[in-house]
């Protein structure tokens, strides 16, 4: 029996639908990303390991959305999803990266020197300050309680679970003192360039880096709730 055009042409719609159907599948299940930003200064990290309480590095958030045209319906969508998660959170808006939709908002993220100042500081995210040899250091801490809350929030909302380990995690480390200094980072980015083993940058005045971790930093920090960027040395 021969096959009628029309018939023929509806075959390869249902095909075509199914295709559809199965890419928006694909995006339902997988995971949203959620990219950090971190500006620090040296100062900061000075004092604080010098002892001073309560200062704090601003932050930008930006959380996947499904689409960025319905911007104030998810804005107030993820700032529910927030509450109780992040005290500080501020939206900026949307926008569109690569074919990606996110909601900006800034956030304020505290310095911490200890288990306990990072307990008390109530925070989705920090900058942990360390001291080794002289030399000052400093890590992206995250709350794992806060972050299975705000996973289990997302999932139920829209049906995604926050994909860490495929997020952008950066630190932009802003030179604000007189004399260079010199800074160690190893396994992340500097300035987009792969730094597998240690290396020492050298900061002139008003000078910075871009550090951002890699997969298997953001992937542990996941899961241990903390990964190093990098130590100022000081000797």
């Amino acid at each position: 029996m021969t096959i009628p055009r029309g018939f023929d042409m509806s075959i390869d719609m249902i095909r075509a639908f199914k295709t559809m159907i199965a890419a928006l599948v694909m995006l339902v299940v997988a995971g949203c990303k959620m990219n950090l930003t971190a500006d620090i200064y040296t100062t900061d990290l000075r004092d604080t390991a010098a002892g001073a309480e309560g200062l704090t590095a601003p932050g930008r958030l930006a959380l996947q959305v499904p689409n960025a045209d319905e911007c104030a319906k998810h804005t107030a969508e993820i700032a529910a999803i927030m509450a109780g998660v992040v005290s500080d959170f501020s939206p900026k808006g949307c926008e569109r990266a690569e074919m990606e939709s996110f909601l900006l908002a800034d956030i304020q993220m505290p310095f911490v020197t200890s288990e306990s100042t990072w307990n008390a500081s109530d925070s989705l995210f920090g900058i942990y300050v360390w001291e080794q040899e002289g030399d000052i250091g400093a890590s992206i801490a995250m709350n794992l309680e806060k972050y299975g809350i705000l996973a289990a929030r997302l999932k139920e909302k829209f049906h995604q679970t926050v994909d860490l380990a495929a997020s952008k995690v950066v630190l932009i480390l802003n030179h604000d003192e007189r004399k260079p200094i010199e800074v160690v980072a190893e396994g992340v980015f500097v300035n987009a360039d792969p730094i597998p083993v240690a290396r020492v940058f050298q900061l002139e005045r008003r000078q910075r880096l871009e550090i951002r971790l890699s997969n298997v930093g953001t992937a542990y920090l996941a899961k241990q709730g903390i990964a190093t960027g990098f130590a100022l040395q000081t000797q």
